[in-house]
This record gives C-alpha cells, structure tokens and sequence, in this order.
C-alpha cells in the first residue's frame, strides 16, 4: 500500500517529459523485462493450464489496465482528485472478491459500499460543476479493471509465488503493451526530458507495477483478499499527503472531506463484516500466532515448537489425512478426514447426510491434527525411543460452504490437493452431488506445530549396546492400477513424502 501511494504522483512526474500512453503501457514493458529476468534467475516453470485464465485476468486488470487508464485520466486531473476517485478500489476489490468466492456480504456491508460510491461521484460532480469528465469516467474503468486483477491475483497467490502471478501477468500483457508503447514512442514525441519525469517512469514500472505486487499479492493470499484489501483505504490520504509537496496540488476543504467520507464508508464495509459473532466473523479475523493461545501454547518439549507459519503450511501440503475431534450428541468424536488446504483455510468434507459432519456446520468447536511420520528413533535404552515427526494442531469452527460455485471450486481444490491436474480430467458437479457433499472451511486461525528429527538422546550403557540411529519412514504412491472399467492411467502423480 505504500509502495502503491506513490504511483500517481509517480505517474503525473513522468507525464511531464511523456507520453500517457508511453507511460500506462511502458510501465507494464517495464515490468515485464524485470519480471522476465527474475523467471529465468530461478529457472520458473510455465503455470499450469488452470492458472491462466486467472493470469490473463491479472494481466488485462493490473498488467496493462488500471497503469493505461489512470495515466489517461491524469493528463486531465490532478493526483490528488485521482486519489479520491479511486479511494473506492478497496471496496471494489472486497466485492469482486466476495463474487469470486461466492461470500455473502450482509446488508451493511453493501449499505456502507453504496454511500462510498455517492460519496466519490458527488465528490466529481462538485468539482465538475455538475458533469463527469472523461477522466472521472477513466478513473472509475481504471478502478474496475485495477479490482479485477487484484482480486483474482490473491486468488492465484494461495496456489503459486505471489511474485510469479503479477510477473507472468504482466509478460501475459505484453502482446498488448509492447505496441502501444512502440506507437507512443514513435508517433508521439517526448518534450524535453527531466530527472524528475524519468524517475516517475522507473518509479511506476518498477515498484508500482512488479515490486509493490510481490508484497501486495502475498499479503492477500495469506490474510484474504476482501479482509487485506482494506488497508488501500489509508491510500488516498497518503497519496494526496505526497502529492502536495512534489506536485503542488492544493489540498482543499472539498478534497479533504471527499477522502475522510471515502475512508469512513471503507471502514464501515470493514466493521460490518466483523460485526457479527459465530463463524462468519472468525473466517475474517486476523489469525493469532502460532502457539500465541492457552491451548496452543506448547509446554513439554517447548524446544520442538515451530512458529513460523510456512512450516504449518508446508505440513498441511505435504499431509493427506485430518483427525478431526468435536463433540456431537454429547459424546467425544474424532473422524479421519480427506482434506485440503486453501490459502488461509483447512477445507473438510463429507457427507450431508453424516449426523456427525452436521455437528460441525452447525459451528461445534472443533479440534484438527495433521501428522507426519518422518522416522523410528531408536535409542540405547526404552527410554530413549522416539519418533522424528512433524505435526500441526488446528483449533476453531467450521463455516459450511453452501453456495454451488464456491462449493464445487472447493470440492475441485480438494481433488488436486491429492492429485494436482485431477480435476482436468472430470465433468462438471451434478447439482446432485453438491446437493449430497458437505463442505466446511476451517479458518486457520488459532494453531500450534511441533517436530522432532535426528538421532536419538544419548544414553549411558548398560549391559550390552544394541543398535542405536534413525530408521526412515516416508509415504510413497506406488504404481497406479487402472479400475476394471478402463485402462486410461492416471496423467500425474503427487510427489512421494
């Protein structure tokens, strides 16, 4: 967000020496050399079929989009009034969101979305004398365009490097960038160039449009795009708050009271979907450090705990089965589940006609473990026999994804979590058998993790010395075995652990 404060002033700089056009798209070639380098450094491999047309989303809305747009906009207004306009972009961007993963935002989130978007068009018509001009009407594509790709961009982070989405989004981009830029550059000629203009122009296409992102898109991924797209509120008011000295835009009463409107309508959308209590407002809260709760905190062994959260979620890739512990009826229950997770969420399902499972969407509080047997230790007395494992304990509520998209792209994230390109190969859901399938999604929100690995403890003799080291132990998939009823084999395999 920042990183991002910086962009329009950057962008009014450059437009001093620059073309607009050269500016929206260069940025993007920019980007896309920079990205380019940084591939090939590690050797990336192409994305997958199904990441594409999210990166082709990625690559129209932040790739070439929202930098063309606001650029065009800013020959015609000033940064500060660009600020304003797009001080809506984070509701946007929760919105798009919501859609995209089938939430259900309640009636004060929509109420607050509303009087923000009066509050900017007013803001317009004001300073308009009672028209929009076409650089309000760019502003507000540019914010369209601008939610699109960073919405679908936290989509694909949960599934690949954040850094790699906006990088292959913006090389995606440039069968479209390239041109505009080349005709820009020789059709329309650069005034005398200034430090000032070059440095807004490597400014943009730099951070604002590769470095900013690689940030940007993890943060998503990791604290969900509806809930960190909220921060872009604090932007306008930084962006005018730069804007001011490097470009001496007038800071007047009209524009002021526009941001604080905006800002408090975005706050709004913020509190309303936090209002609430029950599992709607634990998917949305920040989640606690590992082993930060009572009953995560991890005491015997407290050396073995683990609080970096990529080790919890590299257990979670690397597992196949949950133990999950609830009470149903009264009675202790703990069910071996197929899972998967999904970003910042353990997804779970079964039948919905499991009394048990029901339990569990009806919010129960619920207990989930993950282990991974990495070896027997064995020691030089009993005493000193262990194990070398990794495992991760998972408390909270499971929310029941009901609607039928979101459902049936969970149902699609928990085939590839166990065979990666499965689902390319199946038909569509039935309405029926979403009908029959419980989903849940389990924030992961409150969690310890604990390991053990290397040779055992050492021990004083006694009698004579038995063998003593580490036997390993890993779960593999052996060969597949076509069923009775064809002999197409399976076209991947999940790495072995």
């Amino acid at each position: 967000m920042l990183a991002f404060s910086f962009s329009f002033p950057a962008t009014a700089l450059a437009e001093q020496s620059f073309d607009p056009y050269l500016v929206g798209a260069g940025r993007s070639v920019i980007a896309a050399a920079v990205a380019a380098l940084c591939l090939r450094w590690v050797h990336a491999a192409l994305p997958q079929r199904e990441h594409w047309p999210g990166l082709i989303v990625v690559a129209v809305g932040c790739g070439i989009g929202f930098g063309l747009l606001s650029a065009l906009a800013l020959q015609h207004t000033t940064s500060s009034h660009a600020a304003v306009v797009i001080g809506l972009l984070p509701v946007a961007t929760a919105a798009v969101a919501a859609i995209r993963v089938g939430e259900r935002p309640g009636p004060l989130f929509w109420a607050a979305s509303c009087l923000g978007t009066v509050a900017v068009v007013g803001y317009a018509l004001f300073r308009q004398a009672g028209t929009l001009h076409a650089a309000d009407l760019l502003l507000l594509a540019a914010l369209v365009a601008g939610a699109a790709g960073y919405a679908e961009g936290g989509r694909l982070a949960r599934t690949m490097p954040g850094w790699q989405v906006i990088a292959w989004g913006v090389l995606a981009a440039l069968p479209i960038s390239l041109p505009v830029t080349v005709v820009a550059a020789a059709y329309r000629p650069t005034v005398e160039l200034s430090a000032p203009a070059l440095m807004g122009l490597a400014y943009v296409g730099i951070v604002s449009m590769f470095v900013g992102f690689l940030a940007w898109y993890r943060g998503l991924a990791g604290a969900g795009v509806a809930r960190a797209s909220q921060l872009q509120l604090f932007q306008p008011l930084l962006t005018i708050a730069w804007s001011v000295p490097l470009l001496g835009d007038h800071l007047d009463t009209a524009t002021l009271l526009a941001v604080l409107a905006v800002s408090g309508c975005v706050l709004a959308t913020q509190r309303a979907r936090h209002a609430g209590a029950g599992p709607d407002r634990a998917a949305d809260m920040a989640a606690t450090p590992l082993g930060d709760t009572p009953r995560t905190q991890i005491r015997r062994h407290a050396d073995r705990a683990i609080h970096n959260r990529d080790e919890l979620d590299g257990i979670l890739d690397a597992g196949l089965v949950a133990h999950v512990a609830f009470i149903a009826d009264g009675h202790p229950v703990v069910l071996p589940m197929g899972y998967a997770r999904d970003g910042d969420t353990l997804l779970l399902h079964g039948s919905s006609r499991n009394r048990m499972l029901r339990a569990l969407s009806d919010g129960a509080e619920l207990c989930a473990t993950i282990t991974l047997l990495d070896g027997l230790v064995l020691g030089a007395t009993a005493f000193t026999h262990s194990m070398n494992y990794r495992s991760a304990v998972i408390y909270g509520r499971a929310i029941p994804i009901t609607d039928s998209r979101a459902k049936g792209r969970a149902l699609d994230r928990i085939v590839d979590f166990l065979l990666p390109g499965r689902t390319r190969e199946l038909p569509e859901h039935r309405s029926g058998e979403l009908a029959a399938t419980l989903v849940l999604a389990v924030p992961l929100r409150e969690a310890s993790v604990k390991a053990r690995s290397g040779p055992p403890a050492p021990a004083s003799p006694r009698g004579a010395r038995p063998w003593t080291g580490v036997i390993p132990l890993a779960l593999a998939r052996g060969e597949p075995q076509p069923s009775a009823a064809g002999s197409e084999q399976c076209s991947g395999q999940r790495p072995a652990r």
